[in-house]
């Protein structure tokens, strides 16, 4: 799960670095190397120490946030109440399609903290019948960008290590939100390759 973060204030020349490094890692994987590319981005997002130990307990790995409940809601249009859970979970792999954060054939679970989102999600229609799903998430299964919060207040660089990376992380969570109209499918590229990375970590 990824939750977004309000952008900070860098200097410009801090800035205009990391957002060229991060146009041209998005260049290069929708158009030069799928496979084999990021290096540059990875060794700034390696920076982070994601070792559950170095947070409190009301806080969960990355997240930045206390969590006050892993109640997420994930919705479909159609009546699914006395269907199996499996109908309101991720699809089979062999339906899996593109998505923001998955690879097609890669069946990720999109959820939300809250119903209305999860609503607007499946844009529905009037006279549409929507079944919610309430989903129970361990809280050391969540991951979030919004990261800078909680080092921020605790006044600590201990795990955020250059300011850099502080810069990468707001520049992601704003693309992250960004609305996507055009070839979806290549244009997920990026934050595929980030999904996966943090499932790898």
């Amino acid at each position: 799960m990824i939750v977004l973060y309000s952008k900070e204030f860098y200097s410009e020349e801090i800035y205009k670095d990391v957002m060229k490094l991060w146009k041209n890692f998005k260049h290069d994987i929708k158009h030069s190397n799928r496979f084999f590319v990021g290096e540059e981005i990875v060794k700034l997002l390696d920076e982070i120490n994601m070792s559950s130990k170095n947070f409190n307990s009301d806080y969960n790995i990355m997240s930045g946030y206390t969590i006050e409940n892993t109640l997420f809601y994930r919705a479909r249009i159609g009546n699914f109440i006395h269907s199996s859970n499996k109908e309101m979970l991720s699809p089979p792999m062999n339906k899996a399609t593109s998505g923001r954060c998955n690879p097609m054939g890669i069946s990720y679970l999109y959820l939300t903290n809250n119903v209305e989102t999860a609503i607007n999600e499946v844009k529905p229609t009037k006279g549409d019948i929507i079944t919610i799903a309430e989903v129970n998430v361990k809280k050391d299964r969540i991951f979030s960008f919004n990261i800078l919060k909680y080092f921020n207040e605790k006044k600590s660089d201990e795990y955020l290590k250059s300011k850099k990376l502080e810069v990468l992380i707001d520049i992601i969570n704003d693309d992250l939100s960004s609305i996507i109209k055009s070839n979806k499918d290549i244009d997920y590229l990026p934050f595929q390759f980030l999904a996966e990375y943090i499932k790898k970590r």
